[in-house]
């Protein structure tokens, strides 16, 4: 509390985390995006990771990240379950390893969907990149402050879903980018809704590299 209230300027890394602030401390704050490389924005498949799992042909949804209670990964299966047989042709990808990934296998072979998941675990950073730009939709549930994967896999994946809990963020009307309430029965609507959603290119990720943070950073230090 101190710290923050006798800062000489503050720096966050997102909308959400500013409005907390100043509802919190009654300070504002600068807003610092970066979290991306140039790597990221000219990436080019090297692998083609559907015909790797044997779904070619197939649409997938993928969800990255640890498999814990905080990242609801259960909601996007349940969720999944709800749509699987609108869309008999999609396979629901989850990478990650944690202590959530026995409940989370189990709760798939409980639903009757446990040929349509793939638990992918531990996914080499060499092979990330691939798995974003060879899926179809990109799932994040979750409630973070930041979320990393979600701006990668929008700079490589042609849609996205988030939870609505992001509606303060960069993005979050973008035609890439479906919000949905972190319920089961909204959450599948938007999966099936981005499935069936006809989007052009992908989204201008420019401004969140990191250049573009360290020079709002280096501005914000010099003005203060």
């Amino acid at each position: 509390y101190l710290a923050l209230r006798k800062a000489r300027e503050i720096i966050v890394l997102t909308e959400q985390v500013q409005w907390e602030v100043r509802k919190l401390y009654h300070r504002d704050s600068v807003v610092a995006r970066g979290c991306l490389s140039d790597a990221v924005l000219n990436y080019v498949s090297r692998q083609d990771i559907k015909s790797k799992l044997g779904l070619t042909g197939k649409r997938t949804i993928l969800s990255i990240g640890r498999l814990d209670p905080r990242k609801r990964i259960d909601l996007l299966i349940k969720a999944f379950g709800r749509l699987a047989s609108q869309h008999p042709d999609t396979f629901l990808l989850i990478g990650g390893t944690g202590e959530e990934s026995d409940r989370l296998k189990l709760l798939a072979r409980d639903l009757g969907i446990e040929k349509r998941v793939i638990f992918l675990g531990f996914i080499a950073e060499s092979e990330l990149f691939d798995y974003y730009t060879g899926a179809d939709v990109f799932a994040f549930p979750s409630w973070t402050s930041f979320g990393l994967t979600r701006y990668e896999a929008l700079a490589l994946c042609p849609k996205s879903v988030w939870s609505r809990e992001f509606a303060r963020e960069p993005f979050a009307r973008d035609d890439h980018v479906f919000l949905s309430d972190p319920t089961v029965e909204d959450f599948a609507r938007g999966l099936s809704k981005a499935l069936d959603a006809k989007v052009q290119g992908k989204a201008d990720l420019r401004d969140f590299t990191w250049e573009n943070y360290f020079e709002t950073v280096y501005r914000a230090a010099m003005e203060s």
